[in-house]
């Protein structure tokens, strides 16, 4: 039973242990240490198990090694290990009672090893249909469209196919699908993107593994010897090569650190200087003594980069652009931050 294993994840006392909810425990791998550079790193996790969620299952990112918890409370506390087997004994005629009078409950977000998207890419829709022409107008690139995913109801796909998230599904909700991977390039998540306009929630981002801090889009096919552009949304990343987008505001600045070297980064958003949110994000990124950060000319006066490209703006020109506006450096950025704010 779960509330067993839990009971028993608490007793074990892993290094900087936290449950972050309820049966989700993060911790620093016992088996493979985690980092010995840096002690603050965390990869090993003890969670519903993917089908059985009436039990925990160990999973560390680091070694990829995962099994049950009573294997894994056996190999890190025998003594522990014989008490929690006594008590499952003791528990043993109930239990079987209690699962099956047990109600179905919502399915746990959960690691997913390998994730099969069933659905069209845009390229095999074809040039007829309404998402092709939606990417043509967005001014993205055909090579893109085999990459690229569309879904007549994305709530409805989401809750069949993954996990249950959305409680109500009362008509179409028809999207733009942008698979999300880590930097291991495995599959940990979606996003998608109403093509109607008079959609409320342009964009609906599910998150497939909780283990995940951050989730980025385009991971998966930057080269890290690069310059490698960071932008606020996917639409964005895609008017430029080596791109990656953040999904919200915030970044996670100890994982850029670890995988890619601070001087070929370039932060973009948004060229909503009014806007609070995206002021904040200048700010913070204008202290931070890593990374470059692109700052607006005054000649320019569209949104975004997506909307820069449909106003005429050639991809190459705009990759000339943000290099010869960016900054580095907390006084620099800072100076040329306080002058296009004002």
């Amino acid at each position: 039973m779960i509330y067993i294993d839990s009971k028993y994840a608490r007793r074990l006392k892993l290094d900087q242990c936290k449950e972050t909810r309820t049966n989700f425990f993060n911790f620093r791998c016992p088996l493979c240490g985690d980092s010995k550079k840096s002690l603050s790193k965390k990869r090993g996790w003890l969670m519903p198990h993917k089908k059985r969620n009436t039990i925990l299952q160990f999973y560390c990112h680091n070694c990829q090694e995962t099994m049950k918890f009573s294997y894994f409370l056996k190999k890190i506390n025998h003594h522990l290990w014989i008490e929690y087997t006594r008590e499952l004994l003791i528990e043993g005629k109930n239990f079987t009672k209690a699962r099956k009078l047990e109600p179905e409950k919502k399915k746990n977000f959960f690691i997913v090893p390998e994730v099969k998207i069933s659905l069209s890419s845009i390229s095999q829709l074809g040039p007829d249909h309404v998402a092709y022409k939606y990417l043509l107008e967005r001014k993205i690139s055909k090579t893109l469209f085999e990459t690229i995913y569309y879904t007549e109801n994305y709530k409805y796909w989401i809750n069949k196919s993954f996990v249950t998230k959305y409680n109500r599904i009362s008509e179409p909700d028809e999207r733009i699908v942008f698979p999300l991977h880590n930097i291991s390039d495995k599959i940990v998540g979606f996003q998608g993107r109403a093509i109607d306009p008079g959609v409320k929630v342009r964009y609906l981002t599910v998150k497939l593994d909780e283990s995940e801090k951050v989730l980025y889009y385009g991971l998966n096919k930057v080269d890290r010897t690069k310059e490698i552009f960071i932008t606020e949304g996917i639409f964005d990343s895609l008017m430029l090569d080596n791109s990656i987008a953040l999904l919200k505001t915030d970044y996670n600045k100890e994982f850029l650190l670890q995988h890619f070297s601070p001087n070929t980064l370039t932060f973009i958003f948004d060229n909503e200087k009014r806007n609070k949110q995206i002021r904040r994000c200048f700010r913070r990124l204008s202290q931070q003594k890593e990374f470059w950060l692109f700052i607006y000319p005054n000649s320019i006066y569209t949104k975004d980069l997506n909307d820069i490209v449909i106003y005429g703006m050639p991809k190459t020109k705009l990759r000339k652009l943000i290099l010869e506006n960016r900054y580095y450096g907390v006084l620099r950025k800072g100076i040329e931050l306080a002058e296009w704010l004002n």
